[in-house]
């Protein structure tokens, strides 16, 4: 925990190592690399980037700590008003998911409203896991996501029989017409067909 504690004072891990090593000795190994920071710019530095500058996509990430940290301290008004700011100044796909979970932790419907234009450039992991938050409270858009996961290659192809089983599940539970649940089934069939 010390090892944090310096990262996230905007140590580098080099000193941060350093900082945590209950004792010096010859015998001390740390692996990694000692100019990683991700920490240099504080939190608020982040936002204030954000908010003058034009975002980019990691920007949402600084408003997601900031509410984070303000749910640790159990301030759901600030909370919610830093997603609401990152939701004006750096929108993003995280930032969209974590606004929906707290809706939805309200017992308020999530109310989804982004769909970025490149997919292909957002987390492929955080991709599938709005698929599947949205499956069970937005299936036309959980659909529309499995599509792009599927169709743009987005997907490792490691994991691709298990994206591919949860589409067709989601699409026969739900009877989504729109979903190529055919074209699905075929590549499923095919990737988990055994050798002869």
């Amino acid at each position: 925990h010390y090892f944090a504690e310096a990262l996230a004072q905007g140590m580098n891990a080099g000193d941060a190592a350093a900082y945590a090593n209950p004792a010096l000795s010859w015998q001390t190994v740390f692996i990694g690399d000692p100019l990683y920071r991700p920490f240099k710019k504080s939190l608020e530095a982040q936002m204030a980037t954000a908010k003058k500058d034009f975002p980019t996509r990691l920007h949402q990430y600084a408003f997601l700590r900031a509410a984070n940290l303000a749910r640790a301290e159990k301030n759901e008004a600030l909370a919610d008003k830093m997603l609401a700011s990152g939701k004006l100044y750096a929108p993003g796909l995280a930032l969209e998911c974590a606004i929906a979970q707290a809706r939805l932790a309200k017992m308020q419907k999530p109310n989804w409203t982004y769909m970025p234009s490149n997919l292909i450039v957002e987390n492929p992991g955080l991709l599938l896991e709005i698929a599947r938050f949205l499956a069970e409270h937005d299936v036309a858009r959980a659909i529309q996501f499995y599509r792009s996961l599927l169709e743009r290659r987005i997907v490792p192809d490691f994991i691709r029989p298990a994206v591919l089983k949860e589409a067709i599940v989601c699409a026969e539970k739900y009877h989504v017409a729109s979903a190529p649940v055919l074209a699905w089934r075929e590549e499923l069939a095919r990737l988990t067909a055994k050798p002869r």
